[in-house]
């Protein structure tokens, strides 16, 4: 029989990963378009990813959507 014990947490660390792995994504396509900023879902920025992006350089903003975030970096 498989084991499907903590199935939860590894199903919520795979989201997490996939939501702050699109949020890099993002940075860079829109970077590489010569943009300052982009617009992202908030799913993905906990508090430790938030501060790793600030760490970069990189500032969030609040969007007028409560589900998305404006990040926005210097050139």
């Amino acid at each position: 029989m498989i084991d499907i014990t903590g199935l939860n947490d590894s199903i919520h660390e795979n989201m997490l990963a996939y939501e702050q792995n699109e949020v890099v994504k993002a940075i860079h396509t829109a970077s590489s378009y010569g943009q300052t900023s982009v617009v992202v879902r908030k799913r993905g920025l906990t508090h430790q990813f938030r501060a790793s992006l600030e760490l970069e350089g990189i500032d969030i903003l609040d969007h007028k959507d409560d589900t998305k975030a404006k990040l926005v970096w210097e050139w």
